[in-house]
């Protein structure tokens, strides 16, 4: 199959039991959104990996009403890795709502929340390897 430039096929896949996927298939190259892994109500987690400078993976949750604050705690080991949320848009290192960007992991909470499709991009500053992200949010 061949894409024209503006053209994406959208491709709703199953994960695992509370958590799905969407690949959306670009012209230029595929990119995974995995949305809510969660196994808690409030807790989200998602592992993944990153392949060095500039790399990144986009994650997605749904907030349900009344959020109080979301806590985010990325793990990756001796890389720095850095973290972008946007409410309803997809961020970049340059727009976003709230960004971690403390060397190595994050750990920071957020509290100016509102429902709907938050969207966490993680990115690498430097390095690559592994991370697990978990983003708690308190009702």
């Amino acid at each position: 199959m061949s894409l024209g430039k503006t053209e994406a096929l959208v491709i709703l896949i199953g994960l695992t039991v509370g958590a799905f996927g969407i690949i959306l298939l670009l012209p230029s190259n595929p990119v995974v959104y995995i949305i809510d892994n969660q196994p808690e109500p409030g807790l989200h987690i998602f592992t993944g990996s990153l392949d060095g400078m500039d790399d990144y993976n986009i994650h997605s949750i749904r907030l349900l009403e009344n959020p109080v604050s979301m806590h985010v705690i990325l793990r990756c080991g001796g890389n720095d890795f850095d973290i972008y949320i946007g409410y309803g848009y997809l961020p970049t290192i340059n727009d976003y709502d709230v960004r971690g960007y403390d060397s190595g992991g994050e750990d920071f909470t957020y509290d100016q929340l509102e429902e709907g499709i938050w969207h966490i991009i993680v990115h690498s500053f430097s390095g690559s390897g592994q991370y697990e992200l978990r983003i708690n949010i308190e009702y």
